[in-house]
């Protein structure tokens, strides 16, 4: 018994020497970036636009709405399209061409009308 056991405890040691000591090839290491590094700042990106409330499409032909902006807009032949032309332009920055104010309880459109998620929430 005595040999089972001294030839169990040389076996664990010889098994964590080589463990231990063993050469392994060093692991492949790989650079993430947390954002894509765009080559230019223009870009052609067109995104669909719809804002129905109270089950009324809102109509968005007016002259008011379109090409407010050269890096983000809406066309009079497609005003359902918005068209991105720069990088990083986010719907806010679309919504701020607009005359018109989008807030978290609120939406004031072009000709003033005020709807809101709660009859307290208007202004």
């Amino acid at each position: 018994m005595k040999k089972i056991i001294a030839a169990f405890f040389i076996i664990v040691v010889l098994v964590s020497f080589f463990l231990i000591f063993k050469q392994s090839p060093a692991p492949e290491t790989q650079t993430f970036q947390s954002t894509p590094t765009p080559t230019s700042t223009s870009v052609n990106i067109k995104a669909s636009f719809t804002i129905i409330t109270e089950n009324i499409t809102r109509n968005f032909s007016a002259e008011k709405y379109h090409n407010q902006s050269s890096d983000v807009y809406i066309e009079k032949s497609d005003p359902s399209i918005v068209n991105v032309n720069k990088v990083g332009i986010t719907w806010s920055d679309f919504f701020k061409t607009l005359p018109m104010e989008l807030t978290k309880e609120c939406l004031i459109t072009g000709d003033g009308e005020t709807l809101c998620t709660g009859q307290n929430d208007c202004r």
